[in-house]
């Protein structure tokens, strides 16, 4: 598996969801802490962001 690079991480929501759609696909054996630092991430700023959006989700009950 070539290993992902990112030449400008710019903190974007869409660089963010790109990191965790590989992560899932390629970071068997990995924790994401470790996947983010192999790849020049700073983690501490995706976590925040995946707390962030993860905030926002909210279970809803739906009536039929």
């Amino acid at each position: 598996c070539p290993r992902l690079k990112f030449i400008q991480f710019m903190e974007r929501t869409s660089d963010y969801e790109q990191l965790l759609f590989l992560y899932k696909a390629e970071g068997k054996g990995f924790s994401l802490e470790q996947y983010c630092i192999n790849n020049e991430i700073n983690y501490r700023t995706f976590d925040r962001w995946y707390r962030n959006q993860h905030e926002r989700v909210r279970a809803v009950q739906v009536s039929k």
